[in-house]
Parts: C-alpha cells; structure tokens; sequence
C-alpha cells in the first residue's frame, strides 16, 4: 500500500490528508486521515504525520506566496512534491469559473 500527503495550504490555516491506494485485488485509494493546523504549527504537525504515515510524495495547493513550507516538505521530510494548479493534468474536468484561481499562486521549484 503506497500514501500520499495531500495539503490545501492558506493564509493561517492548512488542511492534510493522507491517502492510500491498494493495487490488488482492485486499485482502491482511501482516506486514512485528515487534520487541519495553523500555519505556525505546520513544521510539527507534518513531522508527526510523515513518522506515523511514510506516505511516499507530497501535493499541494498553496494560496500564499510563501514557500517555505513546500521547502521543508521537498528537503526537510525528504517527499517528492508536486505544486497543484491549474495547469496539472487531472483524470476529471475542472468546472472553475476562473480556473487560473486554482491551487497554487506561484510555482514551487526544489
């Protein structure tokens, strides 16, 4: 079973989930957990999730500017990352309005 860490970061607050996906007997994803966190307890609270989880990469939708924390994930926790925006392929459509508001504002490069 592999896992992913999924974070919807904003200005003071951040949304995770971890999500699994089973490849046999049938491909399964699931949602083992979920938590949000201030922006100021960030460092701590995805240290604890990546000890307990080892999900294998990061994605992310950031509103800010600030790129210190894809920083830390990508170079501290040691996690393939990937900044989530308008222009990443998904396998559904994006219904947005304005879909250039989606995800992230700024690209994040390691």
């Amino acid at each position: 079973m592999s896992s992913i860490l999924c974070l919807d970061i904003g200005n003071t607050r951040i949304k995770a989930g971890i999500f699994s996906r089973q490849q046999s007997p049938q491909p399964k994803e699931s949602l083992l957990h979920t938590t949000i966190f201030e922006a100021s307890e960030a460092h701590n609270a995805l240290r604890q999730l990546v000890s307990h989880y080892a999900p294998q990469a990061a994605i992310y939708a950031d509103v800010t500017q600030n790129k210190i924390l894809p920083d830390y994930i990508y170079r501290e926790l040691q996690l393939p990352t990937l900044a989530l925006d308008h222009n990443t392929p998904l396998p559904f459509t994006n219904c947005y309005e304005t879909p250039h508001t989606f995800g992230a504002k700024t690209a994040w490069q390691p």
